[in-house]
């Protein structure tokens, strides 16, 4: 006679069994789901509970969490993180918390320490390595990506392998390398399988990203692809639209804008070979412009 497990127990067998992860009722294909754009999340975020930006008081002890993990952890005179209310939605949680970690940095390093702390991605439990980038973070011009390859994550550098070569004589033929450039992307994990990232991903990430430009302050900046530059500049055109085009990101300290150029990512001019033409036109418009800021 067979006797009934409780789901305690069910449950226990589970975690020995290493089943440490949620899944769905029903299986989703990610790599057919649309790329989220600046505006969905924002939409997303904001739903039911107005503007994100009113509630920003309520997650000012998440950041004391972050501090106290830094510089003393464990230490009861000290604020611990405290996860925001539940009345929120997740991807409004993670994304709050996202943006006052991002905000309390104040060097790239630091940057970098923080997202590696906060584990607010969850992209960090799957991939082999965190993505943060290369090149010279006192360059002029900056390029961002949407997400790491299978190389990237591999070697925990951006622009590596095969297309990482290729990318190297893409900004070559404009006098650039990774000496007198700075690489990253809008991710800093590698989305298993390559899929397409979730809007909570994407929204625990961008407000580092965002973080990052501030920092580097470069006087060119250059998105690589269509997902990059639709959520960056909040943009629904595509890719091919908007390719050498210039806009304006964002502001510095001294309240000017960035100058932006999206350009077609070479990944995807090595699978479609047609659009080399309007890469180099936009590598022309960079050229210029840096000739322009000598």
């Amino acid at each position: 006679m067979n006797e009934e497990i409780s789901d305690l127990d069910a449950l226990s067998w589970q975690l020995e069994a290493g089943i440490d992860e949620c899944i769905e009722a029903t299986p989703t294909n990610h790599f057919k789901k649309p790329v989220p754009t600046l505006l969905g999340l924002r939409n997303d975020l904001a739903q039911n509970h107005g503007v994100v930006d009113a509630h920003l008081n309520t997650f000012k002890e998440i950041s004391n969490g972050l501090s106290s993990a830094k510089s003393g952890e464990g230490d009861p005179d000290k604020p611990q993180i405290k996860p925001p209310s539940s009345q929120y939605s997740a991807s409004e949680r993670v994304n709050q918390a996202a943006i006052t970690a991002a905000k309390s940095a104040s060097t790239v390093d630091e940057l970098k320490l923080i997202l590696e702390e906060s584990n607010l991605c969850p992209l960090d439990k799957t991939a082999t390595n965190i993505v943060f980038a290369d090149g010279n973070s006192s360059s002029k011009i900056m390029f961002i990506g949407y997400v790491p390859a299978a190389d990237d994550d591999r070697i925990g550098l951006p622009f590596q392998g095969a297309n990482g070569d290729f990318f190297n004589k893409v900004i070559g033929s404009i006098g650039l390398d990774r000496t007198n450039s700075y690489l990253t992307n809008l991710l800093f994990w590698r989305p298993p399988g390559d899929r397409n990232p979730t809007q909570k991903e994407i929204a625990s990430c961008l407000p580092f990203t965002q973080r990052h430009i501030e920092l580097i302050s470069p006087q060119i900046l250059v998105l690589l692809g269509g997902p990059v530059t639709q959520i960056l500049l909040n943009q629904k055109d595509s890719i091919t639209k908007m390719n050498g085009k210039w806009h304006v990101y964002g502001k510095r300290t001294d309240c000017s804008g960035f100058d932006t150029i999206p350009m077609h990512h070479p990944n995807n001019v090595i699978k479609s070979p047609i659009y080399k033409k309007s890469l180099w036109q936009a590598l022309l418009e960079v050229r210029q412009r840096l000739s322009l800021n000598h």
